[in-house]
């Protein structure tokens, strides 16, 4: 068997210190569950690094399709992303921030969409 090249999903060596983002600021009763540490994964999506909490609870991540990094219940579906990646759909996103020049979610200043409303004080922090 071999495998075929993904445009979508790439592997990225951890190195020590890029390892963890901090998502904090979510303060009302609704989808404080964005909050929290999530981790570094091995694989990015579409070339930008990808994360998850450690319980698996939680993804953050770009989609392509819609330019802007999400969190979400569920990770991007690998199944539905074309080789463009115009059938990627998100499932369950709880946050999204529409920033498509932005390649790390730590640098991200506009405010975060949660729900359906913005929440400025959303932000992702890098982790020592």
């Amino acid at each position: 068997a071999t495998c075929k090249a993904s445009p979508w999903l790439s592997a990225h060596i951890l190195s020590p210190g890029e390892s963890a983002l901090l998502v904090y600021g979510r303060r009302t009763k609704i989808n404080t569950a964005v909050n929290g540490k999530y981790v570094r994964q091995a694989l990015d999506v579409y070339g930008r690094a990808a994360y998850a909490k450690p319980d698996g609870s939680k993804y953050l991540f770009y989609s392509q399709r819609h330019a802007e990094w999400q969190i979400a219940a569920a990770p991007p579906a690998p199944e539905a992303a074309a080789d463009d990646g115009s059938s990627e759909q998100p499932r369950g996103v709880l946050a999204y921030c529409q920033d498509p020049h932005i390649r790390d979610p730590s640098q991200l200043r506009r405010p975060w969409t949660v729900g359906l409303a913005a929440d400025p004080g959303v932000r992702a922090e890098a982790l020592p």
